[in-house]
């Protein structure tokens, strides 16, 4: 099992690498690219109304990362792939951290 910090699934953070490879596959890298710019801007833009109206503590809004988690090995592939193919477009992955099992046992309980 491997751990990453990336995309709060559905939540309030832009998606980081997953399902790039199949986004470039259908669309092309420029197209893949450009939907998760999309997406930062959104949410930059979402967080910016916010603040702007005062309504962080209203709903919740906590600035920081997500962690996900793989469970299978076809998971951790395909994370690793769209993540190769996300660097090789030179896509900015900056923030991004793998974890080793025994950190994730440590630090989150997760066997």
């Amino acid at each position: 099992m491997i751990l990453f910090v990336g995309r709060n699934d559905g939540h309030l953070t832009p998606a980081t690498f997953l399902k790039f490879a199949q986004l470039q596959a259908l669309f092309d890298t420029v197209e893949a690219i450009k939907s998760y710019e999309l997406e930062q801007h959104t949410a930059s833009l979402l967080v910016k109304i916010i603040e702007e109206k005062g309504w962080a503590s209203d709903i919740d809004l906590i600035e920081g990362g997500h962690i996900n988690i793989l469970f299978t090995d076809e998971e951790e592939r395909d994370a690793h792939k769209g993540y190769d193919l996300a660097r090789q477009a030179r896509f900015n992955l900056d923030g991004v951290e793998w974890l080793p099992q025994e950190k994730v046992e440590a630090e989150y309980g997760v066997p």
